[in-house]
């Protein structure tokens, strides 16, 4: 009796740090195959610069789950950025509450919206001399996708998960999420 006492304070005692203790996913998913890169609309004529070939399929992983969010996690403001006529990241994990600036570093004009239930956002035409990198909050959890109202074959988008761990997968490899 002696000893089953001592192993259940033992227990109630590190059960804290057990709770701590590491954890691993790993999975394996197949993504689509890489989209050829298109030229520019015909709609605006293109001052500079060649398109760039877009992103490899990518993917978001991430748990489900109720997580304390720390302040700072949300005072991060990510980036897309507008670059080789592409959206660089084209998907990108967003924590719900946190915000996303679009910067355009094309010598030519961009127009980002987004017409998704989720978050609709229009942010105009604007250059890289404008030195103007709208910044949009993420309020709700959900998908967003966004497109160039100039630019037909940019596209993008945001998983915008209400929680904490998130771990990203590209170019068909394993990965490994790690606490």
């Amino acid at each position: 009796m002696k000893y089953l006492l001592s192993l259940v304070f033992a227990l109630t005692i590190t059960s804290p740090f057990l709770a701590r203790a590491e954890t691993v996913i790993e999975g394996v998913f197949t993504l689509p195959p890489a989209k050829s890169g298109a030229a520019a609309s015909a709609r605006y004529q293109q001052k500079s610069g060649a398109v760039a070939a877009p992103d490899a399929p990518s993917a978001v992983v991430y748990l489900e789950g109720s997580f304390q969010v720390p302040i700072s996690a949300l005072s991060i403001t990510n980036e897309v950025r507008q670059q080789g006529f592409q959206f660089m990241p084209s998907l990108l994990p967003v924590l719900k509450g946190s915000s996303v600036r679009f910067p355009n570093s094309d010598d030519d004009y961009h127009h980002v919206f987004s017409y998704s239930k989720v978050k609709k956002f229009d942010l105009g035409r604007y250059r890289k001399d404008e030195k103007r990198d709208p910044v949009i909050v993420f309020d709700t959890a959900g998908v967003v996708k966004i497109g160039c109202e100039i630019h037909d074959h940019m596209y993008g988008g945001f998983k915008k998960p209400s929680l904490v761990r998130l771990g990203g997968c590209k170019d068909r490899k394993n990965r490994t999420n790690s606490r």
